[in-house]
Formats: C-alpha cells, structure tokens, sequence
C-alpha cells in the first residue's frame, strides 16, 4: 500500500484468525488480496470499506469530514456508520460518505485520484482552494486568502510533487489568474 501526506493507518500487531481491520486516516492507495475466510476491513471515521481483492484509493481526511473510496480494480464494499446500506463499487466507481453518513456513488478520473501515488498532482477543472488545501498537506504550509472570491478560480495542469513550493506558485501565477505572496510558511492569495 502507499501513504499519501498527512495520513495515518493503525493496526494491530497481530491480526485476529476470523478478519484483518484496520483503522485509516488521511488518504491511502491498497492493492490486497481477497481470502473468504480473512476478510481486510479498513475502518474509517465516517464508515469501512471491505475489500474483496482488489486495488483502491481511499481518502478520509478528518476536515473533509467524509470518506471517499474510488475503485481501480476489483471489489469493494462500502458502508456508512449509521445506515445498513452496502455499497459494491465496480472499477471507476467512487462511493462518498459523507458526515450525514449518506452514501453517493459516481463515475471517478481514475488517473486523477491516484496520481498522488505516481509523485503527480493532477488537476481537473479544480478549484484553487482544492489545489491549495493538496499543496498545504504536501508542503506543510498555511494558507491564507486575502482574496476570497479566487477560492473558486478553476485550474488544470499536471506538476510533479518532487518540485519545491516555489516553481508549483510560479506554475500557478503563470496563468496570470492568482498571485502568491511567500512569508516563512504562511501563503498569502490574493
């Protein structure tokens, strides 16, 4: 499996004889092996995911307040917390549980979401507060708008994570839509 930034998985030191659970947060991409009688669930905090042999990008971050589970391959079950609905995901499925714990599935850009594993960030007519919030785990910034109303300014491009802030900002104000003013840590965007 891979770990994106800002993720945690807790397991234990021994799984039990009759299922492997695990307890995820952030985002993770899985390729794992289906056994009927060992089943591997990954409990997050808005619901789980029993996989069925297969590989999966699974992202719960604590702030987004959901859990989102985009199938590449195989089967996966998802579940919310409070409801008795299971959800079978088919490859290029997402399944998002939200923090009312209802359960929406739609059609996923595969690439887009597990490009995080390639050492990629991928956008797709995404907003500059969606960027910004992927950069501020990756580089472990704080972000600050001075203008509000470019939250919804809309991008796309492809940048490789091995760049340093200063040339993913300098790729972004070449668009001549947002300018970045650096102070330590701290991102101001106006």
């Amino acid at each position: 499996f891979w770990v994106n930034s800002d993720s945690e998985l807790y397991y234990p030191s021994a799984f039990a004889s009759d299922q492997r659970i695990v307890k995820a947060s952030g985002e993770m991409y899985f390729e794992v092996s289906h056994h009927d009688s060992w089943p591997f669930i990954i409990e997050t905090d808005y619901g789980r995911v029993e996989v069925k042999g297969t590989s999966f990008n699974l992202r719960s971050y604590r702030e987004e307040k959901k859990l989102v589970t985009t199938l590449v391959q195989g089967k996966v079950l998802v579940s919310s917390h409070e409801t008795e609905d299971i959800i079978e995901l088919h490859p290029g499925e997402t399944a998002v549980v939200t923090d009312n714990q209802e359960i929406d599935v739609v059609t996923a850009n595969v690439q887009e979401v597990v490009s995080w594993k390639d050492d990629m960030f991928v956008f797709r007519s995404s907003t500059l507060e969606q960027i910004m919030e992927e950069a501020a785990r990756w580089y472990d910034i704080r972000i600050v708008w001075v203008s509000e109303e470019r939250r919804h300014t809309l991008f796309s491009g492809e940048l490789p994570r091995s760049k340093d802030f200063v040339d993913f900002v300098r790729m972004i104000e070449l668009t001549e839509k947002v300018s970045f003013s650096v102070k330590g840590r701290t991102v101001y965007i106006d």
